[in-house]
């Protein structure tokens, strides 16, 4: 946490560009259901030692990093230990880091989710509390995106959407980029609503940029215009790389 800008990068770039691509090697050889129990294994008993012991909060956001490694190897028939990790977004210590690596962690396990969405609805709304908080925002926008990309046929039920739709309306706090991410990911799940519900929810969801383009155009605000128009591609952006 005391890192300069330089030594954070460089440590970044050491995880993924060698630890990570180990991983990756080592679940190609020996697949990921093995390698998921040998990382996430002792994960209970790590975010339990927290409680006792704050500091230790660095073993879960290492081996939440490692679980990350597996996702993509690991099949969505596999049931007991990703529930197992899944369930303890809850009992995580409440370090920034840890959140970030679990919340990217829910995202590259959306192929999973959507095969097994009974965790789906929990998840997604700690997700949605991660927006917004410093140093957390911008995982949360891309989990967000990963899961509307990978759960879209849960995430267009009625209930959900008009839950998508809050968070959507709801954003203007956030950075621009992380925007992007929510719009885009919305533009996916809006191509899995059904045809007879879907003219409703496309007006809904581009009635706030409409709007917010008319008022700019009226005042000249040439960079409020640019930003509306932005927003608006980026759903068309989302369902179109989702119907293709």
């Amino acid at each position: 946490d005391e890192w300069d800008q330089p030594q954070e990068d460089e440590f970044k770039n050491f995880r993924m560009e060698t630890l990570y691509d180990a991983m990756l090697d080592v679940c190609d050889m020996l697949g990921g259901v093995t390698c998921l129990e040998a990382t996430a294994g002792g994960l209970p008993a790590q975010v339990a030692a927290c409680h006792a012991d704050a500091d230790k909060w660095r073993e879960v956001e290492g081996t939440l990093f490692f679980v990350r490694a597996t996702a993509r190897y690991i099949p969505k028939t596999e049931a007991a230990i990703v529930p197992s990790v899944l369930s303890l977004g809850p009992q995580l210590p409440g370090h920034w880091r840890v959140r970030v690596a679990f919340t990217v962690l829910v995202g590259k396990l959306g192929r999973w989710l959507d095969d097994n969405p009974a965790m789906l609805g929990g998840l997604l709304e700690f997700i949605v509390q991660g927006l917004g908080m410093p140093k957390v925002g911008r995982a949360s926008a891309e989990a967000l995106q990963d899961l509307c990309n990978s759960c879209a046929g849960h995430l267009a039920s009625p209930e959900r959407l008009q839950g998508l739709l809050g968070i959507y309306r709801n954003m203007g706090g956030l950075q621009m980029s992380e925007q992007e991410k929510i719009v885009e990911g919305l533009g996916s799940v809006l191509c899995r609503v059904p045809t007879d519900q879907l003219m409703p929810m496309i007006a809904a969801a581009a009635e706030p940029p409409m709007e917010t383009l008319q008022a700019a155009v009226q005042r000249g605000a040439k960079a409020d215009v640019i930003q509306s128009l932005k927003k608006l591609r980026m759903l068309i952006k989302g369902g179109v790389t989702a119907a293709e």
